[in-house]
């Protein structure tokens, strides 16, 4: 399956070089990068916007492949951690369409519908029937969960308006596409699963989600031992994901710049970092890129060591998209720094989870569930319950966790359910629902921000 990421065990080139290059070599030594990029390192992958890495103090990829519980099969489907959490969509399932094709449908993700496909009754029986099943987890990168309605909730389920016509769809039975989340950077969130409840010891958190995992989606009985139990949390939790490099801008820890995930694996972090219930706070949360700041002028006055003016352009571009997400506020005074408040990571460094307003939008693949709060009458229509579909609380609806930034440019689709398909698309949904009114620079040196994270 290590195919379909399309690397090569060779390292890849550090790109460097002069502004007073002649136009021909400033040209050939272009190509000849270009050429370089297509040889990715045996822990990279390539994506929309350039190359990412995955870096872990643990050791290679290829050595924890052999070692580590969280690439082991400890169940009956043939699945491990892995298989949904796979390094190639950065650890989600992004990459799903890629193995369906390395794999022609075989792999074990796709061979079962207890958790996967579009309804528990699914007809995979042919490779053309399994298909069109799992369309959500090949377009989407989703899988399915059943969301029960108890008595004592605050809120009911009047009607469904379910695209697959489900045979297990009632009012007290709802299911939610959501994808898995990356597990990636965990030492640096407060939480792992998309609508938990308070996650304060992250690694027992992860054992227990190894075990249901391995149990639930691996089909077993089988307890994985305290050695797994840790090995595979140790994986999790110093498993660093992010991107070196970008197609325009080059590697993205250069020149003073500190992308990639080696840095990432050395930024501070700490729960309550940057927050008010630890001491004073700064909406300045990322600073990768202040090295780039007025790249573009310095190249034009001779200055700096880009190659050209369009990396140049694009260094600053990237750059002030950074001061925009740290700084620009919307109507009312918020800045993205304000909820993706961890320094260099974009997590939320507090337990708090929030509604975006993400699963009030009509998508024609996901189902729409129609609630009535029981004491006030209220009605809301919502593709997922989010953290109310544990709680019953009316609130929790659609509330989730704020998931790390790193590594972006490899997790489309994005949002819980794979709702946008871009990165411009995510811009473009804070813009409207937070009121930012962003200029279409802005969203352009937004989107090139995010997509060097």
């Amino acid at each position: 399956m290590r195919s379909v990421i399309f690397r090569l065990a060779i390292s890849s080139v550090m790109l460097s070089g002069c502004i007073d290059n002649a136009p021909d070599e400033v040209g050939q030594t272009q190509q000849a990068e270009r050429e370089d990029h297509d040889h990715l390192g045996a822990q990279q992958v390539r994506n929309r916007a350039g190359i990412a890495e995955e870096y872990s103090p643990l050791g290679t990829l290829a050595e924890l492949e052999t070692t580590n519980a969280f690439f082991k099969n400890l169940g009956t489907s043939g699945r491990t951690c892995e298989s949904c959490h796979g390094f190639a969509g950065g650890w989600t399932a992004s990459a799903a369409r890629e193995v369906w094709e390395d794999t022609n449908g075989t792999a074990p993700v796709f061979m079962f519908t207890f958790d996967n496909g579009k309804c528990p009754s699914s007809d995979i029986s042919t490779r053309r029937k399994r298909k069109d099943a799992m369309a959500l987890t090949l377009e989407r990168g989703s899988t399915r969960g059943a969301q029960k309605i108890q008595p004592g909730f605050e809120f009911e389920v009047t009607a469904v308006d379910d695209p697959y016509n489900c045979a297990e769809t009632s009012l007290t039975n709802v299911f939610g596409y959501r994808k898995p989340n990356p597990l990636t950077g965990v030492s640096k969130k407060t939480s792992v699963t998309w609508a938990p409840a308070a996650q304060p010891d992250m690694r027992a958190a992860v054992k227990a989600v190894f075990v249901g995992g391995t149990q639930l989606h691996g089909q077993t009985t089988y307890v994985p031992t305290d050695a797994e139990q840790n090995q595979a949390a140790d994986f999790m939790l110093f498993n660093f994901f992010a991107q070196v490099e970008d197609d325009e801008a080059g590697r993205l820890d250069a020149d003073g710049a500190r992308g990639g995930p080696v840095n990432l694996a050395n930024q501070e972090w700490f729960v309550g970092i940057n927050h008010a219930s630890t001491g004073p706070t700064t909406r300045k949360v990322f600073d990768l890129y202040d090295a780039w700041i007025g790249a573009d002028a310095d190249f034009d006055h001779g200055r700096g060591h880009c190659h050209d003016r369009g990396e140049a352009k694009r260094r600053a571009l990237i750059a002030e998209g950074q001061e925009i997400f740290n700084f620009r506020e919307n109507a009312n005074g918020g800045t993205c720094s304000g909820c993706h408040n961890s320094p260099n990571v974009g997590t939320r460094s507090v337990y708090q989870l929030f509604d975006i307003g993400i699963v009030d939008k009509f998508d024609a693949e996901l189902p729409r569930i129609h609630i009535r709060n029981k004491t006030t009458n209220a009605e809301r229509v919502v593709t997922n319950l989010g953290r109310g579909a544990s709680t019953g609380l009316w609130s929790d609806v659609g509330k989730m966790a704020v998931p790390i930034l790193r590594g972006l440019a490899s997790r489309a689709p994005y949002f819980d359910s794979g709702q946008a398909k871009t990165l411009m698309d995510v811009v473009n949904h804070y813009d409207q629902h937070f009121n930012f009114a962003f200029t279409d620079h802005e969203k352009e040196a937004l989107v090139a921000f995010l997509s060097s994270l």
